[in-house]
């Protein structure tokens, strides 16, 4: 089965006739202050309490803490319980609470409007749907039925942060539309393979996967620390985080300043660094920009989420290669683990194409092996290792010798060999086709879609979900890194 294209190729703004209508209302609902979280608030119901995430970091971060997880040290970020006026007040940071040190704290609100504010959304944001109703050259159209029924079931979402917060580089498995709504919105868009290959991403079985390790804040945009403190934290993260370069970081396919009015959408698995009130110092496409000094204000922005292409045949993926032993009836001991993965590994990164040619089997299988060690190991768990006692270092108090990799059996082989077969064609889905082109208006070239760095988040999940399965989610690292010797 062959997959329709994807319908968004990169991220870029939306203009039709909903955006460009109500930039035109929002003219008028700014100067009367229409827009404000005070009054989008009020029409919440007065019984309403909301889960508010309250931080001294202003960057925050989905978190899903669960037995199945890694054990982080971190711990979750806090949260407090308001009323909604109480939050509109801390938005604004007028609380009246006692202590002073509530000035010094970030807030960061999230949640669908149909479970905090049903009649809100019937009343105000009934329309959202018609954010996708347009095509490629962000020409009006019939919204598509296929669209429709991937539309995120609980509508769409509003998000509210106070002035300066912000959310850390990360990329959503769904497609994304952002409508500005008040204040300002600063939005860094980055390729999938960008994220792979720089932004050092948390591993798919911790609390804060899909975002990155990596502290976008120590850049010269940072508000909240001097020049002295930020290279010193710039430092410390070049030697934590290796593969993202201080001095000479990834430049973003897109950053942009979006204003009330302003809609982006950013297809799946394309990462984005978002800052409330912060403007961009390069790229900006906003319509137009209010005479209000909007960038002091706190931010609120509606969200639509589309289930997308990509993550539907990703989900295909993960389900015909989910435990492949026991799907082909083929027994494996703790020992043998680690050169099964090693055997799955290889033969996945090898059928994917994603290694230069070579004609040497055994260099082939190096550099497969070499590719697994940067882009899984050295990425994603070694800067997290810093805290752990791993299970070697356990072992190797005991006199136990673990490094020697058990060799697989041949029914072992032909599990693997059967098993990356079955998902091939559905890879083949997701690689770049050359008809998937896009134009860059920044700079007239054609810009290729980054399926290719879909193919490879895709691919590290699988790696990451087979070492789960075999060895729980504690033991992922320990478990390829015997594998990979």
């Amino acid at each position: 089965m062959s997959a329709s294209p994807v319908r968004w190729a990169a991220p870029r703004r939306i203009v039709n006739r909903l955006t460009k209508r109500f930039t035109r209302d929002l003219l008028q609902m700014v100067e009367n202050n229409n827009t404000s979280p005070h009054d989008v608030l009020s029409r919440f119901p007065t019984s309403a309490r909301l889960t508010v995430k309250q931080s001294t970091n202003r960057f925050f971060m989905y978190e899903e803490h669960a037995p199945n997880k890694i054990q982080d040290d971190d711990p979750m970020t806090p949260t407090i319980t308001t009323t909604p006026m109480e939050l509109a007040d801390l938005l604004a940071n007028k609380d009246d609470a006692d202590d002073d040190d509530d000035a010094d704290y970030h807030y960061y609100w999230t949640s669908p409007i149909s479970s905090v504010a049903p009649t809100l959304l019937q009343d105000e944001f009934h329309w959202y749907q018609q954010l996708h109703h347009h095509d490629e050259n962000g020409d009006d159209t019939t919204l598509d039925p296929s669209i429709h029924q991937r539309l995120d079931p609980r509508g769409p979402s509003l998000w509210m942060g106070t002035f300066g917060s912000g959310t850390q580089c990360h990329y959503d498995v769904a497609n994304n539309v952002i409508l500005q709504l008040h204040g300002t919105k600063r939005i860094r868009c980055f390729p999938p393979h960008v994220g792979v290959t720089h932004l050092h991403v948390f591993p798919d079985a911790h609390p804060r996967a899909r975002k990155s390790q990596v502290k976008f804040e120590t850049d010269d945009h940072d508000h909240d620390h001097d020049q002295s403190h930020n290279k010193e934290v710039a430092k410390n993260q070049q030697q934590h985080y290796p593969h993202f370069d201080q001095k000479n970081p990834p430049q973003p396919f897109l950053d942009i300043t979006l204003h009330p009015g302003d809609a982006l959408e950013i297809p799946a698995f394309w990462f984005h660094h978002v800052e409330n009130g912060i403007t961009s110092t390069t790229t900006t496409t906003t319509i137009r920009r209010p005479h209000r000094n909007e960038e002091q204000e706190p931010s609120v922005s509606l969200n639509s989420f589309v289930l997308s292409e990509p993550m539907m045949i990703a989900q295909q993926i993960f389900q015909k290669a989910s435990q492949p032993m026991m799907r082909y009836n083929v027994s494996c001991t703790t020992e043998q683990v680690p050169g099964v993965l090693r055997g799955l590994g290889v033969a996945l990164v090898q059928s994917l194409g994603l290694l230069p040619p070579c004609n040497d089997e055994n260099d082939d299988e190096a550099a497969a092996v070499a590719y697994i060690q940067r882009n899984l190991l050295d990425a994603r768990y070694a800067p997290l290792m810093v805290s752990w006692t791993t299970n070697e270092e356990s072992n190797g108090a005991s006199g136990t010798n673990t490094n020697i990799r058990v060799p697989i059996t041949d029914e072992q082989q032909l599990a693997i060999e059967t098993c990356i077969k079955s998902i091939r064609s559905d890879f083949e889905d997701l690689v770049m086709k050359e008809e998937d082109r896009i134009d860059d208006n920044n700079n007239d070239n054609e810009v290729l879609v980054d399926r290719n760095g879909i193919v490879v988040l895709v691919a590290l999940h699988l790696l990451e979900l087979w070492a789960v399965q075999m060895v729980g989610a504690s033991s992922v690292y320990d478990a390829w890194k015997k594998a990979l010797l």
